[in-house]
């Protein structure tokens, strides 16, 4: 993926830039390339074809929605309504990482009636990832005590990490994955 530099924006531009990407729950550098990508929309006869799908929010392909999950053999597929969510997801949210796009289609896909779930352990595992940050200087404290109250205020459904147990360690067991 190609890089821009953007060099000598005045300092109110740019905290517009940061209070919008803020609201839509987006980094900076998310936000950025989605004003630019709708600017040039009417370009998109230069772009070569096959290098992927016009706008890198929307899954190349059929068409489909992004969570899709898969019904009975022969019914089709059918849409998510509800979605667990992992720490790791959600700081992709405030903090720019490798598949931050993806982790915030998570968040729009909450307009479309996607109910977000998390376990308890959620919050203490967030806090640690943006502690980490902290700590190695990747953020500032301000931005992660910020980002903290941003998640707080996002709506989900908190399950009792004691009651998922049997089920979780019954996944796990079959998928060969770790609980």
């Amino acid at each position: 993926m190609a890089q821009l530099l953007v060099r000598d924006l005045d300092e109110n531009t740019v905290l517009a830039l940061k209070r919008r990407a803020e609201t839509r729950r987006r980094s900076l550098a998310q936000e950025v390339r989605l004003i630019l990508e709708e600017a040039t929309e009417g370009a998109e006869s230069d772009r070569p074809r096959g290098h992927g799908p016009a706008h890198p929010q929307e899954p190349a392909g059929s068409g489909d929605p992004i969570l899709r999950q898969r019904g009975s053999p022969g019914r089709g597929s059918r849409a998510v309504r509800r979605l667990v969510v992992d720490a790791s997801v959600a700081i992709k949210w405030y903090v720019p990482e490798v598949h931050s796009e993806a982790a915030a289609r998570v968040l729009d896909e909450r307009a479309k009636g996607v109910r977000l779930q998390v376990p308890d352990l959620f919050f203490p595992e967030f806090g640690n990832i943006l502690w980490r940050k902290v700590r190695v200087g990747e953020i500032e404290k301000a931005v992660a005590e910020g980002i903290a109250g941003a998640l707080l205020a996002v709506p989900k459904t908190v399950h009792r990490s004691e009651a998922l147990l049997p089920s979780a360690l019954n996944i796990a067991l079959n998928a060969g994955q770790t609980l």
